[in-house]
């Protein structure tokens, strides 16, 4: 009798317990995710002992594994508890993140040491190919990418952009990290797909402690990505980081390299209006003359942007105010363009030996007719206006400013000598590139440049030519 109610009961207690394994109540889940996000180690093992589940395929959040979410959270007893209940440790997210990813990148080295030891995969790549030592590299976990690299994590590593767990501890900026990873041989110069450097990557952000780690490490200090053959100088030019700048001279850097359209670290300085980047890369040999391959120096790249204090430092320092682009504009000429009367007048001051200068003197008397009658004695010649300027002259023939007609008179002198068979060029393509800064400034209808560059206080102007060969 004892021996039949002993079998009964057991039979009831495997019934209740068939029955509890497939059938939580509403509130014993919820309970169970709580338990998950708080850390309580003992409710998940007593759930999972009374429901039969499977922790890989029965129980997920957001169809992600529990395991993942628990070590996020940084849960060591409760990823234990779900690794003894049969987790898979290396279960991936959708996005291919593993729970030693999660707990590298929040810095749980507890729960990665419980994980390693239950043979987590360290070298495991996400989608976008990221590991776990690429994710604390990123956000500075000194503790973790030690424990990560003593159990074989490769330091060298690339994900699908070609980035390495160094080139992401330069650009943040943790020099303790990129010293670390440097001793347990990362490769100081590894190219990303895009041929940027750890380097680069440092230099772009301003973090002189990482350069210095790199540079006593042999970084080169010259390469070039493949994208437009910045270098690290470029990068740090074009941020602005004098502190970069200098280092990396001092290491050096090629003060003179070219990239993108030929262009140097002075003009992308002069583009950018520092200053004082520009006075570091002048005391260090760059030429303040040089160009690119429209023939843009850094004086009209300053004069274009309107950075006054950079053309005055430019010119101070040996720019040649009449060097002439590819199309035949002048700095003067660019700060017409955009309205920068102030560094037109400052242009026009220091400009030497120009042939304007010393023709004025001999026609200062002349009128407009002429000086048309003298260059018809041309007709036949290849000539072109190179040069206009208005002067306050009283005579015949003078213009006002406010004369509404002023921009046809121009252009009638203009088509007066173009009947003459003077100017050929009207239907070129580079017609206007032969205008100087008066002839941009009409030509964009800029009369206020006009006005300012030869002072507001003249009422009367005479519009005088100069002509003289077409080279």
């Amino acid at each position: 009798m004892k021996k039949a109610l002993f079998i009964l009961i057991s039979f009831l207690f495997l019934v209740q317990s068939v029955f509890s394994a497939s059938s939580p109540t509403e509130k014993e889940l919820n309970d169970f995710v709580v338990a998950i996000n708080t850390g309580n180690a003992e409710y998940v093992e007593n759930f999972l002992r009374s429901y039969h589940y499977d922790v890989n395929d029965d129980i997920k959040f957001d169809d992600e594994p529990v395991l993942v979410f628990a070590a996020l959270k940084g849960h060591t007893e409760v990823v234990s508890v779900l690794l003894k209940n049969g987790a898979d440790v290396n279960a991936k997210t959708n996005d291919g993140y593993t729970a030693l990813m999660y707990a590298a990148y929040n810095g749980h080295t507890d729960v990665i040491s419980v994980l390693l030891k239950n043979k987590a995969d360290v070298n495991a790549q996400s989608n976008e190919g990221v590991t776990a030592l690429m994710l604390a590299a990123q956000v500075g976990h000194t503790d973790v990418i030690s424990v990560l690299l003593k159990n074989k994590a490769d330091v060298n590593a690339e994900d699908n952009d070609g980035w390495t767990a160094l080139m992401f501890a330069a650009q943040h900026g943790y020099a303790d990290i990129v010293s670390v990873l440097l001793k347990n041989k990362a490769d100081v110069n590894a190219k990303q797909n895009e041929g940027g450097t750890a380097l680069m990557l440092a230099a772009q952000e301003g973090h002189t402690d990482v350069i210095s780690v790199l540079l006593k490490n042999k970084a080169d200090v010259n390469a070039k990505n493949n994208v437009n053959g910045q270098t690290a100088l470029i990068s740090a030019t074009h941020k602005g980081h004098t502190d970069v700048v200098s280092l990396l001279i001092e290491n050096g850097a090629d003060v003179n390299a070219k990239f993108a359209n030929d262009r140097t670290a002075l003009i992308e300085a002069a583009i950018e209006g520092n200053t004082e980047v520009i006075s570091i890369l002048i005391e260090n040999g760059a030429d303040v003359n040089d160009n690119d391959d429209k023939g843009l120096t850094a004086l009209m790249a300053a004069a274009y942007k309107g950075h006054a204090d950079v053309v005055s430092l430019l010119i101070e320092n040996g720019a040649d105010i009449n060097a002439e682009d590819n199309d035949g504009w002048t700095a003067s000429m660019y700060a017409a363009q955009n309205g920068h009367t102030d560094i037109e007048t400052e242009l026009k001051k220091n400009e030497k030996g120009s042939i304007l200068s010393a023709m004025l003197a001999e026609y200062e008397e002349w009128t407009t007719s002429r000086f048309i009658m003298q260059a018809k004695k041309n007709v036949g010649k290849k000539i072109c206006l190179k040069d206009a300027v208005i002067l306050s002259i009283d005579g015949s023939n003078s213009v006002s400013l406010s004369d509404k007609h002023f921009n046809n008179t121009v252009h009638a002198i203009f088509d007066e000598l173009l009947e003459e068979q003077i100017l050929l060029l009207k239907e070129e393509s580079n017609y206007r590139s032969f205008y100087n800064n008066i002839g941009v400034a009409d030509y964009y209808g800029s009369i206020e440049t006009i006005q300012t560059d030869w002072g507001t206080e003249m009422q009367v102007l005479h519009i005088v030519f100069i002509l003289h060969s077409f080279r």
